[in-house]
């Protein structure tokens, strides 16, 4: 039998990239020696929004970080990509 191993947070199925977290595990201060336990940084929550969800503003596919109006990649997904991420997503 094959167990699942139940995440505290959606985002922790991507790597964090802020302080390099893997997969599974949280997220943790600059020093790595210390677990966060109140959420996950900013930086994953966008990785995880890019990886999971094509968007409705600029179309990007999943995979593709949201381009600006200035047709250079954005900073952080549109605000329409994280909330369709957020709702489609199966809960923790």
């Amino acid at each position: 039998m094959t167990r699942t191993r139940v995440l505290r947070y959606r985002q922790m199925t991507v790597r964090c990239t802020w302080c390099r977290a893997a997969a599974g595990e949280l997220c943790t201060n600059q020093r790595g020696d210390k677990q966060r336990r109140d959420g996950v940084h900013e930086a994953r929550i966008h990785t995880w929004v890019i990886s999971k969800s094509t968007c409705p503003t600029c179309t990007a596919t999943p995979g593709k970080p949201c381009i600006g109006a200035d047709r250079l990649p954005a900073k952080a997904p549109h605000t329409a990509r994280t909330t369709l991420a957020h709702d489609t997503q199966d809960p923790p």
